[in-house]
């Protein structure tokens, strides 16, 4: 599973990776950077702002993954939606 808080999809491939994506790295690392700033200077806003950031994915995702699951239940093949996310 993806090392990201929030995420629970797969991580592919044969490398080491710990997170499913770019997205989920960039914010993962983001998070650790936010953290460690709001440890060394209190101020708490940073951290806030990265929450809100990794709990905008985790919807997006969650969003993303209900409009697939119903396309397919009205009868969307895999390769139909492929096609409407990436504009063909």
């Amino acid at each position: 599973m993806c090392i990201r808080e929030g995420c629970n999809r797969t991580v592919r491939g044969q490398d080491d990776r710990q997170a499913c994506g770019h997205l989920c790295d960039f914010i993962e690392e983001q998070m650790k950077e936010a953290m460690r700033v709001c440890r060394a200077t209190g101020d708490t806003d940073i951290w806030a702002a990265a929450v809100a950031l990794n709990d905008a994915l985790t919807e997006y995702f969650d969003h993303r993954k209900r409009l697939y699951n119903a396309a397919l239940s009205v009868g969307f093949t895999r390769e139909q939606w492929r096609a409407i996310k990436r504009g063909n």
